[in-house]
């Protein structure tokens, strides 16, 4: 095993009718947010395992190369992370703005002045 500090997440394979163990590799930093967005650490683990599994069925070959332009598996694994830590930070952000103009003391209010004019010239 590589002597790093990425976080590995170990996943069964079968090949030619043979289990195999294999891995996909993880920043440390990465997988923090991640299991944050999950909740817990082995929710994180779960997922990510279930993933890999997932993208190395569907991945294909030609003349032993990947046909998705070589990109690692630990790295197709990351990219769904991405996706979805991306997601998550959107719909936070949208909560956080809209907090922010309900709470921000220079947010334009509707008044009830403003109110009797639109009604008024209506």
């Amino acid at each position: 095993m590589a002597k790093d500090d990425f976080i590995r997440i170990k996943y069964t394979r079968e090949v030619d009718g043979r289990k195999k163990r294999s891995s996909v590799s993880v920043d440390p930093d990465l997988f923090e947010i991640f299991a944050k967005i999950r909740g817990t650490v082995p929710a994180a683990r779960a997922v990510l395992r279930e993933w890999a599994v997932a993208v190395d069925a569907d991945r294909q070959w030609q003349d032993g190369l990947g046909v998705d332009g070589g990109i690692g598996l630990s790295r197709m694994v990351q990219r769904r992370m991405f996706s979805e830590i991306n997601t998550f930070v959107d719909k936070g952000m949208v909560v956080i703005q809209k907090e922010d103009a309900d709470l921000h003391p220079n947010a334009p209010r509707p008044t009830r002045s403003a109110a009797r004019r639109r009604s008024v010239s209506a």
